[in-house]
């Protein structure tokens, strides 16, 4: 289908695997991929800021939307972060870069307790 396009979604640690992914089709295909990607969106990806930084910048060169998810009251990024010790993860705060749609939910979670 021509106007068909794939939209992926890539969750903690499963996102280092999407973005080497992508990083490759974007490196082999350039502005012309063989799949059509609409969007990538990272749900608290726990992934290094800098290299995240750098995927992101390859993405938007190709065309692709990408929204990251994060909050500042996840603790297994808090976790992660502790262990790893790469300064900090992606998942854990919002990364604000051009052209990517970061999303903090932090304070969805007090929803929860609306009178």
């Amino acid at each position: 289908l021509p106007d068909t396009r794939l939209h992926l979604i890539a969750h903690s640690t499963g996102a280092e695997v999407v973005m080497d992914a992508l990083e490759r089709l974007v490196d082999r295909g350039g502005a012309t991929l063989r799949v059509p990607i609409g969007e990538v969106i990272f749900a608290h990806a726990d992934v290094n800021r800098t290299r995240f930084t750098q995927v992101v910048a390859a993405l938007r060169k190709a065309g692709i939307r990408v929204t990251s998810y994060s909050s500042t009251v996840d603790w297994a990024m808090w976790g992660s972060d502790l262990l790893r010790r790469e300064g900090g993860r992606v998942g854990a705060e919002p990364v604000h870069l051009d052209g990517l749609d970061a999303i903090d939910i932090s304070l969805s979670h007090l929803a929860d307790f609306a009178v």
